[in-house]
């Protein structure tokens, strides 16, 4: 069995290049393998949504656990999103019932862990605290999210080639 903290606290790297794909017309997304000390770790991804429109709000990075190959669906284990807002449910630590949290946010691993059992509270992760500072830009974003999530090569990470259109 595998111990889901023992998959959160190590560096870790992509093991494969990030291919993006349309999610929608308003949505681009990836999911890429990872791995740690240099071997691919069997169903931990990285799980990337960002807006279709350059600069948009709302980008996100997932780490994410499917724990049998054979069943389709995945869980997060942790998540960082930039400038959206959030507000915590009335479940888990008391101190973080329904905080409101108005703009970049993650979803940390140990607050939405209940270790006894080794689960997550729930799939979506349902509590989370602000990520302070609040990055300013997407770069800045991407520096935070790569130090939070543990993961090497987020502040590289290429973005998808971007709809021309305005945001409305």
């Amino acid at each position: 069995m595998v111990i889901l903290r023992d998959l959160v606290s190590p560096l870790k790297t992509f093991s494969e290049p990030i291919k993006w794909v349309d999610e929608g017309e308003n949505w681009k997304t990836s999911r890429v393998n990872l791995e740690m000390n240099g071997a691919p770790v069997p169903g931990l991804f990285l799980r990337i949504k960002s807006p279709a429109i350059r600069n948009a709000h709302g980008f996100l990075l997932q780490t994410e656990y499917q724990p049998d190959e054979r069943v389709r669906s995945a869980f997060a284990i942790e998540r960082v999103e930039w400038k959206v807002g959030h507000t915590n449910s009335a479940i888990g630590p008391q101190e973080y019932h329904f905080l409101d949290i108005e703009s970049s946010h993650i979803h940390k691993f140990d607050i939405n862990y209940i270790e006894d059992e080794n689960r997550m509270r729930q799939r979506n992760l349902p509590l989370a605290v602000p990520v302070d500072p609040d990055p300013h830009s997407l770069e800045d974003f991407l520096d935070c999210a790569e130090k939070l999530l543990r993961i090497k090569g987020v502040s590289g990470i290429d973005r998808p080639d971007f709809q021309g259109r305005l945001m409305s």
